[in-house]
């Protein structure tokens, strides 16, 4: 069908012609126009301008703040797959957050649609975010990765900033707050790095993007010098470098012909005698040409230091080759005795990338990269335009350079205060001391876990503030890597400590402790020993157990879909979907061999020659079906009882999915056997088990 749109065309012209007559018209008086009504200058004013109103939003924001940093436990979850997602990808260990995720998104959406919710209840939101599932990452539990305490010292400055609004992209705007950044960079470049005058450095948003603009700075530093293109500077990049340097590689378009891998040596260190060879079979390139060497003060997983100091010495062979230092994660303690000589030759760097809100206990948000040579810096991001002021190249005192000139941001907040405020209230000693305290914490985890006998096996020795360590290898059909998994599920199901999974440099799964934050306490390092040791124990057993189960010819009898077991916290071994398993597929069905038929005497005798406990727990595994109580072979014998089974038999040989069963989910807690017999329900009840048909009642009593 064809419409005439002359007409609807018309009207639009002259409806359009009618509001530029409209908007002349009201330009034409002497007045300039007025604030709009609900506009959100209008809104803003309202709400905030007055001193009472704003103080009670403040004063709500700092309680809430203040209950909830004290969190008491540091994963904050449902119970199940949904606190295994730090050691799985499979769909059902992020099932939970997903969920949360999603329904959260629907409920914060921004649109037109709805009426404004106002200031306070839009506040109230924003802040309950920090509550249902989630970690409190500023637990003194929170032992994986690099924890921070987030001072409320920060919180108060990024306030007061973000209220202030200082601008920062040239010096004149704010000299006093540019002042107060310079203040930090001056003292980290003497203090932590100990740098001869004439340094300088820039905050960024944290340590990956300080790296970035680090190698940034050095290519375009190193490429001017020698006189070549930037696609013919190389990269020497060891093994172990955090991958936000090959993130950073990536953006800066580097290309990977221009990246020479190093490996590491068994200490998990930069192989020296490698990057000799690297930098040796580049002579000619170097000779004519431009280099960098990256090197890593504190490595992510097990803390090791390369041996700085012999790079620097490599660095020196060439005059266009630049050493640039990751100490995001180690740098700040080289103001500790034990730091500094660890660090050793980290004062010879050309550039060094620091993270504030790790050592330094910033909010999240706070990164820094130093340069050795002001002039570097500015040579590699001065740049203006028509619209902004003047850059001052010229020598002499009032050459104080915009920060603008020193990095990639023009206009961002002053979040160098974040570091300044508790730095000038506390002194930099009270963090040496804090950060000598860290590598005492790990020094004793470790002779306690070496004091624990054979459960705990220490796999680095502490340095800097981590210490890594694993279960013993004495299973031939159960991996390291899966026995690292399951502790450190173990271990964060316990709710004190959160723990994280990770592999050394030759590729030995284990678990790393760092103690970094301020809020970690003697009673968090008690607790920590505590749970890996009981929970060593419980895998163990379990392990003991699948150690049987994976060398039994029938083991997987009866199965119709892929699956693994593992242990699951508080329940011992389960059985998990690899896959998705629709509701109504076929999961398990009767096999030759897969179930065995027992009898109450088999049970007694048992119980007579191996202890009620194992009795018990053999009974536990059997369930009834035609008339026989029967004992399953293999995995199988793992399914746990619950009041929640996700198959059942409609006719006692096939087994279905009841619902839709997420890759990574359980797929039985229990046989779902709506069948009783009574020998066996009075051996349940003589032994303190719980029947399967007595969970079965309890299933079609939820469901009805």
């Amino acid at each position: 069908m064809s419409h005439d749109t002359s007409e609807l065309g018309c009207i639009q012209e002259k409806k359009d012609e009618s509001d530029i007559s409209t908007s002349a018209d009201r330009y034409a008086t002497s007045q300039p126009p007025a604030w709009p009504n609900d506009s959100v200058a209008v809104l803003s004013k309202g709400q905030t301008s007055g001193p009472g109103a704003f103080r009670t939003l403040a004063s709500l924001t700092a309680d809430f703040v203040l209950r909830e940093g004290n969190a008491q436990i540091p994963l904050k979850s449902e119970s199940g797959a949904g606190q295994r997602w730090m050691t799985s990808n499979l769909r059902a260990a992020r099932a939970d957050s997903t969920k949360v995720y999603e329904r959260a998104r629907h409920e914060l959406m921004i649109s037109d649609a709805g009426a404004p919710t106002g200031l306070q209840a839009a506040l109230e939101q924003l802040l309950n975010c920090s509550k249902g599932i989630g970690t409190a990452d500023s637990h003194g539990g929170y032992l994986s990765y690099a924890p921070t305490a987030a001072l409320h010292e920060g919180a108060l400055a990024a306030f007061a900033c973000a209220g202030l609004n200082p601008g920062l992209t040239w010096m004149p705007t704010s000299p006093m707050f540019a002042a107060m950044e310079r203040s930090v960079l001056d003292w980290a470049g003497s203090d932590v790095l100990r740098w001869p005058s004439g340094h300088s450095g820039v905050f960024t948003s944290g340590g990956s993007v300080a790296n970035t603009l680090g190698l940034h700075v050095a290519r375009d530093t190193v490429a001017k010098s020698a006189g070549v293109r930037p696609s013919e500077v190389l990269f020497f990049i060891p093994d172990h470098v955090h991958y936000c340097i090959l993130k950073g590689l990536r953006v800066l378009g580097v290309d990977a012909s221009q990246i020479v891998p190093i490996r590491c040596d068994k200490d998990g260190r930069i192989d020296i005698n490698s990057l000799e060879d690297a930098v040796s079979g580049n002579s000619d390139r170097l000779k004519f040409g431009a280099g960098i060497i990256v090197g890593v003060g504190g490595e992510t997983s097990t803390g090791s230091v390369d041996p700085l100091e012999r790079l620097a010495e490599i660095r020196d062979r060439f005059i266009n080759l630049w050493l640039h230092v990751d100490g995001c994660f180690g740098g700040f303690f080289a103001l500790t005795k034990r730091g500094e000589f660890l660090l050793r030759g980290l004062e010879r760097a050309d550039s060094v990338a620091l993270d504030p809100h790790k050592a330094l206990q910033a909010p999240y948000g706070v990164g820094m990269l130093m340069v050795r040579k002001e002039n570097d810096l500015r040579n590699a991001f001065s740049m203006g335009a028509a619209y902004t002021p003047p850059t001052n190249n010229g020598l002499g005192s009032e050459n104080i350079a915009d920060i603008s000139d020193l990095g990639l941001e023009l206009t961002r907040e002053a979040r160098g205060a974040q570091v300044w405020l508790p730095l000038r209230a506390h002194g930099p000693l009270a963090f040496a001391k804090h950060l000598d305290w860290c590598q005492d914490a790990v020094e004793w985890i470790a002779r306690r876990l070496e004091d624990a006998g054979d459960l705990l096996m220490v796999v680095t020795p502490p340095q800097l503030s981590t210490v890594t360590f694993r279960l013993p290898d004495q299973y031939m059909h159960v991996s390291q890597r899966e026995l690292t998994e399951w502790l450190v599920d173990d271990v964060n199901a316990r709710g004190h400590i959160l723990l994280a999974p990770t592999s050394t440099s030759d590729g030995t799964s284990c678990i790393r402790v760092c103690v970094l934050s301020a809020r970690t306490t003697p009673q968090h390092l008690t607790e920590l020993v505590e749970d890996l040791i009981a929970a060593a124990k419980t895998i163990g057993g379990c392990a003991t157990r699948l150690e049987h189960s994976r060398g039994n010819a029938a083991r997987s009898l009866g199965f119709r879909v892929p699956y693994t077991v593992r242990p699951l916290p508080g329940k011992g071994l389960g059985i998990l979907a690899d896959e998705d398993i629709p509701q109504g597929s076929l999961v398990w069905e009767f096999e030759p061999g897969s179930c065995i038929p027992k009898t109450p005497e088999d049970i007694l005798v048992l119980a007579t020659s191996s202890g009620r406990e194992v009795a018990a727990d053999f009974l536990n595994h059997c369930f009834c079906w035609g008339e026989e109580m029967l004992y399953p072979q293999g995995d199988t014998q793992f399914f746990n009882h619950s009041h929640r089974p996700n198959i059942a038999s409609p006719d006692g040989e096939v087994w279905l999915a009841n619902r839709l069963i997420l890759a990574g989910e359980e797929i039985l807690d229990d046989y779902g056997t709506y069948q009783s017999l009574d020998f066996y329900e009075q051996l349940c009840l003589e032994f303190g088990t719980e029947s399967s048909s007595r969970v079965a009642a309890l299933y079609r009593s939820d469901n009805s």
